[in-house]
């Protein structure tokens, strides 16, 4: 029979957290390597804060039957300063709570273009390696659970490990179409020591099962290692998989 086919949702949630992982890696390592670069010929001087103005962004956002109004305070900071004998008035790119019209700061700018300043990376890279952690973490997980249970199955597979499961009935599911409830249909295999392992199938209409007392399907399941792991190939049962795992 042909290999496992891995759940492409899985394989698709796993690689897009990993894919924001590594952007937001490349982005903090990005910054602090403009960061590094620009303190070496960076001088300090003293400005004035002349300006704070405050902006409010109202978004609207809808979930369904709800919805809901945010607003998003910024602040932009103006300051004054002079260098080499010349006045500058520029607007600093962060905001720190406590900053104040007419308080003294000291900035950071470069001397071959007065006008560019720069503030420590350092808080938001922290925060944004905290992200690449969380999101590759997520992604990671996915995608490892996913490839360890393919190359698990595949293994049983191509050694042709496996027993027949025995076809012992229908129960119902959770599933309702129509008002009619649907079934599944449930099969057991002796996984050893006298325990009995049970699967069941996809839910089906009531009136189309194709199984009836006495029918088997292959079930692949490595008895030595993990009797309760097991694989129903959708050449087995019901064209649908279900994996034990």
């Amino acid at each position: 029979m042909g290999k496992y086919k891995y759940n492409l949702v899985f394989m698709i949630i796993g690689g897009v957290f990993s894919l924001v992982a590594v952007v937001m890696l490349i982005v903090s390592v990005s910054v602090n390597v403009s960061w590094n670069s620009f303190k070496k010929t960076a001088v300090s001087v003293t400005a004035e804060i002349t300006d704070i103005q405050v902006r409010r962004e109202r978004r609207h956002s809808s979930s369904g039957s709800k919805s809901r109004n945010t607003t998003t305070t910024y602040h932009d900071v103006y300051v004054e300063y002079d260098y080499n004998g010349q006045h500058y008035s520029e607007k600093l790119d962060y905001y720190y709570s406590g900053m104040a019209e007419g308080d003294e700061i000291s900035i950071l700018i470069d001397p071959n273009d007065p006008k560019r300043s720069m503030t420590d990376p350092g808080v938001a890279s922290a925060v944004c390696l905290i992200f690449v952690f969380v999101f590759g973490g997520i992604g990671a997980a996915f995608l490892i659970v996913e490839l360890r249970k393919g190359a698990y199955i595949n293994r049983l597979i191509r050694d042709d490990k496996y027993v027949y499961a025995e076809y012992t009935g229908e129960e119902p599911s959770n599933l309702t179409v129509n008002k009619v409830r649907y079934n599944q249909s449930v099969f057991t295999y002796d996984s050893g020591f006298g325990i009995t392992t049970t699967f069941r199938s996809h839910p089906h209409h009531p009136l189309e099962s194709p199984y009836s007392p006495g029918d088997t399907v292959k079930v692949y399941v490595d008895m030595k290692k993990d009797a309760s792991k097991h694989y129903v190939s959708s050449s087995s049962a019901d064209s649908s998989e279900k994996i034990g795992f």
